[in-house]
């Protein structure tokens, strides 16, 4: 756990008078106090100085913009990826996978932020390292290992960030999503009727564990069909 995460409401900066230091960890600290709080709410630099009890100048003494304050922040979040390496390539990929859907949950503008290729954070490749690493134990090599660890990198982001985005369908929203069909052309209704009663059985946690044991399956396909596989 980072000593962002650590710090609870008791450690909050004083509403009274300015606080004599100002630092870029404390800045990072009250921006990812605020992400967690209201994780809805567009992160204004106005809002963390409020926060921080500062003047909105003073933070500029630390962070040069925003787009410097989100690459901290992100810095911060994903250094403290904890991945647990197993013995198969297959489960420390599995558990790379995992550890990273918890901490983009947590921290949703993360997974956006590397999926837009605005960032790549030097944590980014630290916490990439376990996945590489596994790769390279399953016999891929150079552009190979490149391709595939990008593929599954996005295949990962783009999962969270689909289960961010889209409604849940739960089995009592699903008179809505009856009415949505109405809206279609018969033709276009047909099939979205066959797998309604389907749609509102899995919960985000299921449909991501079979994206991922899909994803695995395909590495292991594209592993075995190379020479020597």
């Amino acid at each position: 756990m980072s000593s962002s995460e650590k710090t609870s409401s008791s450690s909050r900066p004083r509403k009274r008078g300015r606080p004599a230091h100002l630092s870029r960890e404390q800045i990072v600290e009250a921006a990812l106090r605020l992400l967690r709080e209201a994780p809805d709410k567009a992160l204004t630099m106005q809002a963390l100085a409020r926060e921080l009890n500062a003047a909105p100048m003073s933070l500029y003494t630390h962070i040069r913009n925003r787009e410097d304050l989100m690459k901290a922040i992100a810095e911060d979040v994903l250094s403290n990826v904890q991945v647990e390496v197993a013995d198969h390539w297959r489960d420390t990929v599995a558990n790379w996978a995992r550890a990273l859907r918890v901490r983009f949950l947590q921290y949703p503008f993360v997974a956006a932020l590397l999926q837009d290729g605005i960032a790549t954070p030097a944590a980014w490749l630290t916490v990439s390292n376990p996945l590489l690493q596994a790769l390279k134990q399953a016999g891929f090599s150079a552009e190979e290992l490149a391709d595939t660890q990008r593929w599954i990198s996005r295949v990962v982001t783009g999962s969270v960030l689909m289960e961010l985005v889209l409604p849940k369908v739960v089995p009592e929203e699903l008179i809505g999503v009856r009415r949505a069909l109405d809206a279609l052309p018969p033709e276009s209704q047909a099939t979205w009727l066959e797998i309604l009663p389907a749609l509102g059985q899995r919960n985000d946690e299921e449909v991501f564990e079979y994206t991922l044991a899909r994803t695995l399956d395909a590495v292991e396909t594209l592993r075995q069909s190379r020479p020597g596989g």
